[in-house]
């Protein structure tokens, strides 16, 4: 069974959660779908803006198309009068969605707390991006060399290219860098 996916704005809005995000996808199509809301995606807008004020229009214009080309459907709809218990009454519209949508998880940088006191009740279950790749990767351990060979061919072409594992740090997902490292390792003794 597909699983359902709702992903945050502030897993949006980080360029290498969302490269990894695509490039898993790609490699796992029926594993799970992606999914957003208008507001989702009006808070990636917000977060991408903030984290680069000076950046022109085109640029957060393409990180906009380029999550819609990752997303299954970016059009979720949820009511206004669910009940909320989070500590995080902006982070309303997530969990509404995620409820009312029979989301099996919801993928976000922030602690299920922020969406629900009792997250045991909930029909959806939180995951940080870090333990996300590593359950993708686990279900299907084949799918981790394309998507590295990707990021690598990727970053490689870049001016003053990051490392990847480096940028999976930076990015918050420390975990999945020993994953990813251990391939580097592994790709370099084939290349």
């Amino acid at each position: 069974m597909t699983q359902k996916v709702l992903v945050d704005a502030n897993v949006l809005a980080s360029r290498t959660v969302l490269d990894w995000l695509f490039h898993l996808k790609q490699q796992n199509k029926e594993m799970y779908s992606l999914l957003a809301t208008d507001d989702i995606l009006a808070e990636t807008i917000r977060v991408s803006r903030r984290c680069n004020p000076k950046a022109p229009s085109s640029t957060i214009t393409k990180r906009i198309e380029m999550v819609k080309a990752v997303m299954d459907d970016s059009e979720l709809t949820f009511p206004g009068d669910l009940e909320f218990t989070g500590n995080d009454k902006h982070d309303y519209h997530v969990h509404a969605a995620a409820s009312s949508n029979n989301v099996h998880m919801l993928l976000t940088f922030n602690d299920a707390k922020d969406f629900t006191k009792y997250p045991d009740d909930e029909t959806y279950e939180v995951y940080h991006p870090d333990e996300f790749f590593d359950l993708v990767i686990s279900s299907n351990p084949a799918c981790l060399g394309p998507a590295v060979q990707n990021q690598f061919e990727y970053w490689g072409r870049r001016k003053n290219p990051k490392k990847i594992d480096q940028a999976l740090k930076d990015a918050g997902c420390p975990e999945f860098v020993c994953t990813v490292k251990q391939e580097l390792s592994e790709l370099a003794q084939r290349m």
